[in-house]
């Protein structure tokens, strides 16, 4: 681009915000520290906003193990994007593994959990 700053890339799904949801993140084929923590700010059908105070380098691939309903998803991501906050952590974009089906299992049960009704 002639400004010289970088075009984000922009989720094409929705982006559902999430509550109260933690996930643990693996980093694959890094060495060192490879493990992390975060808190999930939002999910669409294809990625998931993490915000985490340890970021997993750009482009690399991660496991991400994500508690719903009682229940320990698996889901395959890779980095997208990293940006620092002003409240001295990070926002992850990670985009989904098309052809895991532990994402699908994750998105339902996200589903089922963020929207609800009080019974």
């Amino acid at each position: 681009m002639s400004s010289g700053k970088k075009k984000l890339e922009k989720r094409q799904d929705e982006r559902m915000p999430a509550d109260q949801i933690f996930a643990a993140m693996t980093v694959q084929g890094f060495q060192g520290s490879d493990q992390g923590f975060g808190v999930v700010q939002n999910v669409s059908e294809d990625g998931i906003c993490i915000q985490t105070p340890q970021p997993p380098p750009k482009a690399c691939g991660v496991e991400l193990r994500i508690s719903v309903c009682e229940e320990v998803h698996v889901v395959q991501a890779t980095v997208r994007w990293v940006r620092e906050t002003d409240r001295g952590g990070y926002d992850v974009g990670l985009e989904f593994a098309p052809a895991d089906h532990g994402r699908l299992m994750f998105l339902k049960s996200f589903l089922e959990e963020q929207y609800r009704t009080p019974s």
